[in-house]
């Protein structure tokens, strides 16, 4: 019994202090001294937030259309008197035709002037013909035909010419007339004007005007 007791321990001592087989593989021995101490487990540290993202910002606040210019009367800018003095355009915003009152004979006149009646001015006038006002009527005003026909003309620099004085002339023919309320007269005019003696040679005239009477 004695000798089973020492054999006991003895398996028991080799099985804490280790050995080696006959491979040669060592046992890891277990040491039988307990660890002292206090391990304290880590904290773990709080995961990092990620970044907040950044509120979205509003869209830009649409800008407040704009209202459209309003239209101006697409008619007005047909209607205009233009011609050459001399070589220099010139030209007339305010543009107008209107009806005599007079029914025997009938008359018309053509008006153009600068901004709010200011020079150049223009003033056609006319009796009818004996053939009525229509389309393709030439007319030749010169000192004889005032008062019944005639052109007066006041330059920018407030120089007057009329074809009622003497070598002063204007041809005009007209290319469409529509003698209405509403109606429209247009033509074609060249000629001379002289003032002190100096001529002013009229080239490449134009008019159209729309009666508002």
């Amino acid at each position: 019994m004695r000798h089973l007791a020492y054999t006991i321990i003895f398996f028991i001592v080799v099985a804490v202090n280790g050995c080696s087989d006959d491979s040669g593989v060592i046992v890891p021995q277990v040491s039988s001294t307990p660890i002292t101490g206090t391990i304290t487990p880590t904290t773990p540290t709080n995961p990092t937030n990620p970044t907040t993202p950044p509120a979205p910002t509003d869209p830009t606040t649409p800008t407040t259309p704009t209202n459209p210019t309003t239209p101006t009367d697409p008619s007005a800018a047909q209607y205009s008197i233009t011609f050459k003095a001399n070589g220099t355009v010139v030209s007339f915003t305010d543009v107008s035709a209107t009806r005599g009152t007079a029914t025997n004979p009938r008359t018309l006149t053509v008006t153009g002037s600068g901004k709010n009646g200011s020079v150049p001015k223009f003033k056609f006038f006319m009796e009818e013909t004996s053939i009525g006002f229509e389309k393709g009527i030439n007319i030749w005003m010169k000192e004889y035909s005032y008062p019944t026909t005639y052109v007066e003309y006041t330059s920018s620099a407030n120089e007057a010419y009329s074809t009622m004085n003497a070598k002063n002339e204007i041809y005009a023919f007209l290319t469409d007339v529509s003698y209405t309320n509403g109606g429209t007269i247009a033509g074609t005019f060249n000629g001379t004007f002289i003032n002190n003696g100096v001529p002013v040679q009229i080239t490449e005239g134009v008019f159209k005007a729309k009666f508002s009477n």
